[in-house]
């Protein structure tokens, strides 16, 4: 029975991965997971992590081929294994299916003194004994996937370190687990600064914002892209207020509840504890023409005016935020608002104060003269 639990393979230097950052691992649950040039990698779940597997010398064997399926140390998690354990390639030949290690040349599969010649395909090697329809993998249950590999079953003892080729009704192994190895493309990330204006842009992907918020104290927010959690970006002690309702003399804003959603191109107050900068803002859409009007939005007489490009402030009839006042910018020659904030206009000339104030009241917050 020896000769049938030992598993041919090529030499005994290790094939991991040099660095998971961009895999991801998901767990083979179907034959239909499998396809020629995929990476896997083959584990055995504990209660204390994921069993690595490496090979080592077949006390039994003299020649080198034939080794034995080991592990010597178990993993938290699966990035943690996927670095550290040896990576099999799937390849497909007539419609079946074979675990190759493609740096040492040498097919995982049965011991057969009659076929020593393990770098060749044959049927102790086959992961698919009928095309697809049964498959390299077969499902008992939810949580138990058997792989075969030639007319046995890669199990794993349930008290030693060792996998084995065994029969699938063996009771001293258990079934293994199969993973594949799915590269993912580094995630594209788009730069935005307070310090340089929004150009014309269709991206997708990660965006890191660098921006200065003064803690406790409002701060104007518009963004060209919408933020799922804002607290999970800007800080979980951060509080925001979306505009409400507005009078020839007052804003009203409405405290919003904790990580609802800041929707694209509409104007926000923020204020609280904020984490540090840049912040990034992942898996995000943002479309932009600078043909396009900068986004405003009504509320009665006055008008919030988002600003993407950076524009002059000084000696215009318009409102700046400093601190908790909107200030009048018709008295004050230098001054410039930056792109993801934004200002207050009025179209009531009876209605221009040198400053509004600002009070935050529970769920309202209003600003006024």
């Amino acid at each position: 029975m020896q000769i049938k639990t030992a598993i041919i393979y090529g030499l005994l230097l290790l094939n991991v991965l040099p660095a998971l950052a961009q895999d991801k691992l998901v767990r083979v649950t179907s034959a239909t997971d499998l396809y020629d040039g995929a990476r896997c990698i083959i584990t055995y779940k504990t209660s204390a992590g994921y069993c690595d597997l490496r090979m080592k010398q077949h006390p039994n064997y003299s020649s080198d081929s034939i080794q034995m399926m080991v592990h010597s140390k178990v993993y938290t998690t699966l990035d943690e294994l996927a670095a550290n354990t040896i990576v099999f390639t799937v390849k497909e030949a007539e419609g079946n299916l074979y675990l190759y290690d493609s740096q040492r040349e040498r097919y995982l599969n049965e011991v057969d003194r009659q076929q020593p010649n393990y770098t060749v395909l044959n049927s102790l090697c086959l992961l698919t004994a009928d095309q697809r329809t049964t498959g390299i993998v077969q499902i008992e249950t939810d949580s138990e996937t058997y792989l075969r590999i030639g007319s046995r079953y890669c199990k794993h003892h349930t008290s030693s370190a060792d996998y084995r080729l065994v029969g699938k009704t063996n009771s001293s192994y258990l079934p293994v687990q199969l993973y594949l190895v799915k590269t993912q493309n580094p995630p594209s990330t788009l730069s935005l600064s307070t310090s340089q204006d929004l150009g014309d842009t269709d991206f997708k992907g990660d965006v890191v914002l660098e921006r200065t918020f003064y803690n406790d104290c409002l701060n104007t927010l518009v963004l060209p892209f919408a933020v799922e959690h804002p607290q999970s970006v800007f800080g979980s002690e951060t509080v925001c207020y979306e505009p409400q309702s507005g009078t020839d003399n007052a804003l009203t804003f409405r405290k919003m509840a904790a990580d609802e959603r800041l929707e694209a191109n509409r104007p926000y107050l923020i204020t609280g504890t904020f984490a540090p900068a840049p912040y990034r803002i992942a898996d995000t859409q943002v479309t932009y023409a600078t043909t396009q009007s900068d986004p405003t939005y009504d509320m009665g007489s006055m008008r919030l005016h988002g600003v993407y490009q950076r524009q002059q402030m000084g000696g215009t009839e318009r409102f700046a935020l400093y601190k908790k006042q909107f200030r009048s910018c018709r008295k004050v020659s230098n001054l410039s608002i930056e792109p993801y904030k934004w200002f207050v206009e009025s179209d009531n000339a009876n209605s221009k104060p040198s400053v509004w104030r600002v009070a935050l009241k529970k769920e309202l917050s209003h600003i006024g003269h």
